[in-house]
């Protein structure tokens, strides 16, 4: 078998794509070394500003634009701040930038940003806790700011500043605070403590919520680095200033520090207010002594950067409210906590519009709006509307019933928020218009395909029963020789009669020649990265938009809204109606933007996390994160599924990083999911996209989904088989040695089977068997990479191989579309919108793999016949499947079913070796091999002996034998 070759065009298209940039916080961390000489690639210069002077131990985390990153120190400093100067190797366009604190112990702002270079050197400008970069340096200013001032409560106001505020004692601390033109009441100003980054300079600070003191011995700030005899002790009000081995400090290398950490109390007698200073001594003979004193002081020389505002009256929150304070510009401030409160939580199921041929019902929720309009457009083209204002009623809800029949016109929301107006579309609007510029009024009923209603949906199933198939709608369909018409569309899931190259089925007769039993298509609402009125843009579409009105570019027609409602449901009808439930990818982990997001529009930062500061947080590493423990995201979140699992019958839900998701929010999708469907799948991503500021114990992490009947995506598993994703690591099947033990945990399903078998699943139901998705390289690929000696005929008996243990394991097996044909993307590890040349479906692929592709069909049909092969019970698992003794490299195990219509024993072997091995029978008697290393056959492969005592297995390949008599 032939190695493929990349054509020139398909080598063009690779290097002209252009990948994700994220920082590689694993590499070895080495400063850059400057050379006085002139070299020929680009130049950054980078001034930084920390508004405290507070240096020391930061650096920046620079990387090429798709390439790995490395530390850089700063180079010098001048009267703005510390100065980087980076001198490049080569010509580049843009670099990421992250300031940090050491090793990653902080960093200044939580994202990527991105700086563009410009000629042989570029300039920029960069301030402690701001996200803008600045190329002209007359743009910045270093005055000391309010870095934020956000509303908690009615009456309670949280201002963060850029600098440490001196306290005064006075009532007001120097605040003050306006509704417009109105003073309002301050009653309490109180000083809230936090960690304060410079504690070196002050020799402490308090930690366990101020019940602790960690003392700091800084030998860059005293001045004095103690020798190897000696040892550095605390001195002070609590002890006598004398030598006590109580307050003897241990060395810190990582930071170069001395530390000592104590209870603050009676217990060690250290009280606030004491002074203390350090002594070094060897033998307890004082050799150095600090001559200065610190104070022990909750705020450290009584100043603050946070501050809490109690107000004496509750406030209007629609009204614009500003802090002053002086020394400082105002700012005004956001509302945050207080849109949490119960005042403020709709619990109606008609947010949207509603529409009935007398009226439309249009509800919008958005408490801190001045005035809500209703812009009506007769069509798409329309720039300008009918305005109809909305009023407002309980919990922030604004309401405009209006009389006469609206059906298929288009409609936005004109909100006003502290005096400015913006237009947006409804984050619930059901249908829109071409790139979401307007929401739809849909009438379902008049769009609805024929026979939409009465169709039949496939008989319900276990979820350990589902065979997932993963696909891209453009991906099935647009290669050249696929056979189908409506290329790149949903409808293209409805054509029967395909044919491929060499007259092989394709599209949707293949999905149901294959067998599978679900399809889980990637994003398929309303998303932002392509450009619907532009033929043939591709991406992923993990971008998402509007929520609940399917994609206009995989339609036929992107501007009438009601075609992408009509032409997904025939889609999911189609699939309905040929034994293939449908699975929606969903991702409401994040939004493609934030600021002009209909969220933010509506209610500004209120569905996302934010840090102190008020700045976006980022765990999904797409710039933003949404809040899903707020309860107005909580509720976006449930009455999406709902919806789509309603109006277009689909039949499980994927969700993407869904450890960004709290625990008791998946709590109540999966309850209210399952009121509409008891079999519904419910599957995702036990992880986040980077640091996110949801508590690690409300993220639901792998493990977190025990009993919960959610799955979660088995990682442990595949990296057992295969390795790492896009390196050269190994697994199981393509050369790691001692990975048996855990190979057994993933067949068993993740369960606790014994005391060395166990796993993070209560139940097989909960795990999600794969060896690859769309995400990182196909397996193909990945053997490609990992195994670059194996012969072609040997990587495809890799594929096979780690593909027959997703399909027999227990648990859901879940294949990437195309894996069974040995697809490719040449490489590509990161395809998102690489476009359909790299992407696509090669359906010649089939005939060419035909091996492989009808050993998978039969692994498929044998395990939806073999109810102990899909077992959904723990305790089952451990009553019927027994491991057998095996050599190393291999994993044996029986299976004893006690169900009618099964194989009374079946026996699976997965031979990683790469030489043939022998297996002792576990049972008298002669054994059928229904599998070998070439084909599945439930009546016997081809040229099969009848085994008795012993069995002999292939390289590199799975054996499944039935005890015949």
């Amino acid at each position: 078998m032939k190695m493929r070759k990349l054509s020139l065009f398909l080598v063009i298209v690779m290097l002209m794509q252009v990948f994700v940039g994220c920082a590689d916080q694993n590499s070895k961390d080495v400063s850059k070394d400057l050379k006085s000489e002139e070299k020929k690639g680009s130049k950054l210069i980078i001034h930084y500003h920390r508004y405290e002077g507070d240096y020391d131990n930061w650096s920046f985390w620079i990387w090429p634009y798709g390439k790995e990153g490395k530390a850089y120190h700063f180079t010098g400093e001048d009267e703005f701040g510390k100065i980087l100067e980076v001198q490049f190797d080569e010509k580049l366009d843009k670099v990421g930038v992250i300031p940090r604190l050491g090793n990653w112990e902080k960093k200044d702002i939580d994202m990527d940003r991105f700086i563009e270079l410009n000629g042989d050197v570029t300039e920029v400008w960069m301030l402690e806790g701001v996200e803008k970069i600045y190329y002209d340096k007359s743009e910045v200013s270093t005055r000391p700011k309010i870095l934020g001032a956000f509303l908690d409560s009615k009456n309670e106001i949280v201002v963060e500043f850029t600098n440490f505020v001196n306290l005064t004692g006075e009532n007001n601390e120097g605040f003050i605070i306006k509704s417009g033109d109105k003073e309002l009441e301050i009653r309490e100003v109180e000083a809230i403590k936090v960690k304060r980054e410079n504690s070196r300079k002050y020799g402490f600070e308090t930690i366990m919520n101020d019940t602790k003191v960690k003392f700091i011995y800084s030998p860059d700030i005293i001045g004095y680095t103690p020798k190897d005899d000696e040892n550095v002790y605390v001195i002070g009000d609590f002890n006598n200033y004398d030598i006590d081995e109580k307050f003897e400090m241990k060395f810190n290398d990582t930071f170069n520090i001395y530390e000592l950490i104590a209870d603050i109390g009676e217990k060690t007698g250290i009280k606030y207010g004491q002074h203390f200073t350090f002594a070094v001594a060897s033998k307890k003979d004082i050799t150095f002594k600090y001559k200065d004193k610190f104070v022990l002081d909750k705020y450290i020389g009584k100043s603050a950067k946070l501050f809490k505002i109690l107000l004496r009256d509750d406030v209007d929150i629609s009204k614009n409210i500003t802090v002053y304070h002086k020394d400082f510009k105002e700012r005004d401030v956001e509302m945050r906590k207080v849109l949490e409160s119960e005042e403020f939580v709709y619990d109606g199921d008609d947010l949207g519009a509603t529409y009935t041929k007398e009226y439309t019902v249009f509800k919008v929720w958005s408490p801190v709006a001045e005035s809500m309009k209703v812009v009506i457009y007769d069509d798409y083209k329309d720039s300008v509307g009918k305005v109809y204002p909305m009023s407002k009623g309980e919990k922030g809800v604004w309401e405009l019933k209006l009389y006469g029949d609206y059906k298929n016109k288009y409609y936005n929301y004109r909100v006003t928020i502290n005096g400015v107006e913006k237009e947006t579309p409804d984050p619930y609007a059901k249908g829109a218009t071409v790139n979401g510029k307007m929401g739809m009024i849909v009438d379902f009923d008049s769009i609805n395909p024929e026979g939409w209603d009465e169709h039949e949906i496939p008989a319900p199933i276990k979820p350990t029963e589902a065979v997932i198939y993963e696909m891209h709608v453009r991906d099935f369909s647009v290669d050249e020789d696929s056979g189908i018409k409506h290329k790149g569309k949903y409808l293209a899931f409805t054509e029967k009669g395909t044919k491929g190259p060499n007259g092989e089925v394709t599209g949707l007769d293949y999905l149901k020649e294959l067998g599978i039993t679900h399809i889980h298509l990637l994003p398929v609402y309303d998303f932002a990265s392509v450009d619907e009125t532009k033929e043939g843009e591709y991406n992923w579409g993990y971008d998402p938009y509007l929520y609940n009105v399917p994609e206009g570019s995989y339609s036929t027609n992107p501007y009438d809204g009601t075609v992408r409602i009509k032409e997904f449901k025939e889609m999911v009808k189609a699939l309905h109606e040929n034994g293939i439930r449908v699975v929606m990818d969903v991702v409401f982990n994040h939004t493609y933007t934030t600021g002009n997001s209909p969220f933010d529009i509506l209610v500004p930062k209120y569905y996302y996390r934010t840090d102190s500061s008020g700045k976006y947080t980022n765990g999904s590493g797409c710039g933003n994160e949404t809040a899903s423990e707020k309860p107005m995201m909580r509720k976006f979140i449930v009455d999406s599924v709902k919806f789509w699992a309603t109006e277009y019958k689909i039949d499980g839900f994927r969700f993407d990083l869904m450890a960004l998701h709290d625990i008791d929010t998946m709590r109540e999708v999966e309850k209210q999911l399952r009121k509409i469907n008891p079999n519904i799948l419910i599957y995702g991503e036990p992880w986040t996209g980077g640091p996110s500021s949801l508590s690690p114990t409300k993220q639901l992490r792998k493990g977190k989904q025990k009993g919960m009947d959610i799955a979660v995506f088995n990682d442990d598993f595949r990296n057992a088989i295969k390795g790492d994703n896009d390196g050269e690591g190994v697994g199981f099947v393509n050369g790691g040695a001692g990975l048996e033990n855990e190979i057994k945990k993933g067949i068993v399903g993740m369960i606790d089977y014994s005391s060395r078998i166990k796993g993070f699943t209560k139940e097989p139901t909960e795990t999600i068997n794969y060896v690859s998705c769309h995400d990182n390289l196909c397996l193909f690929d990945k053997f490609e990479k990992s195994n670059p000696n194996a012969t072609s005929e040997e990587r495809e008996k890799m594929n096979r191989l780690a593909l027959s243990m997703v399909l027999t394991s227990q648990g859901i097996p879940f294949i990437q579309g195309g894996t069974e044909i040995l697809r490719t993307k040449y490489g590509n590890h990161n395809s998102f919108r690489a476009g359909d040349e790299i992407n696509k479906i090669d359906w010649s692929n089939k005939n060419k793999y035909r091996e492989t592709y009808e050993y998978i069909k039969g692994l498929i049909a044998l395990r939806k016949s073999q109810k102990v092969m899909t077992l959904d019970k723990a305790e089952d698992i451990k009553k019927y499947l027994k491991f057998i003794e095996a050599p190393k490299n291999s994993v044996a195990y029986l299976l004893t079913s006690p169900y009618e219509g099964d194989f009374k024993n079946i026996l699976i072997i997965h031979n990683a070796n790469r030489e043939e091995i022998e297996i002792k029978l576990p049972l008298e008697g002669k054994w059928s091999i229904i599998a070998n290393e070439k084909e599945v056959n439930l009546d016997g492969v081809s040229g099969a002996y009848e085994a008795v005592e012993s069995v002999k297995v292939a390289p590199l390949s799975t054996y499944i034998l039935i005890k015949t008599n």
